[in-house]
């Protein structure tokens, strides 16, 4: 029997990632001092623009594009319950200042699912010279990821 080629592998394995307890409810719309070179527009909307609640620490893993797909391909790829990916805005800026060695780097991106008013989206993060860029995008956005330039997917160690 021929095994499915998994879409994305694990990076880091031997490595604990931890996002640390949070009680401040950050959203991304405000974070402009981390996302500096570029912050889209569209997280300023109200669909998005609501801060989470405290969120407990958790352990979280790095994972690499290793075959092309969607966002929908990826993430239901790793788990049919896609609440159980999702990270908070507040966790996302957290991540993004702290672990930030764990991003993908020379302008590739690095993808965070998160639920706002009810509807999965993905925030993707990329590190240019001038700092780090966010933009937003619907999990049914249609385009298909080339894992050529090894998009990185950053999802709870326990999904």
């Amino acid at each position: 029997m021929i095994k499915k080629q998994e879409i994305t592998r694990r990076l880091y394995v031997d490595k604990e990632i931890i996002i640390a307890t949070l009680n401040s409810g950050r959203i991304i719309c405000e974070a402009k001092d981390v996302f500096r070179s570029w912050l889209a527009p569209n997280f300023s909307d109200s669909e998005v623009n609501m801060p989470s609640k405290k969120t407990p620490e958790i352990k979280v893993q790095v994972r690499e594009l290793v075959k092309k797909a969607n966002f929908a391909g990826i993430f239901k790829e790793l788990n049919s319950d896609l609440s159980k990916l999702c990270l908070t805005q507040d966790q996302i800026i957290e991540f993004c200042v702290n672990s930030k060695k764990y991003l993908r780097e020379e302008g590739k991106g690095n993808f965070f699912l998160f639920r706002a008013n009810g509807r999965y989206q993905v925030a993707t993060v990329a590190i240019l010279n001038d700092g780090l860029t966010i933009e937003r995008n619907y999990l049914e956005y249609p385009y298909k990821w080339d894992p050529e330039y090894a998009y990185r997917i950053i999802i709870p160690l326990a999904a």
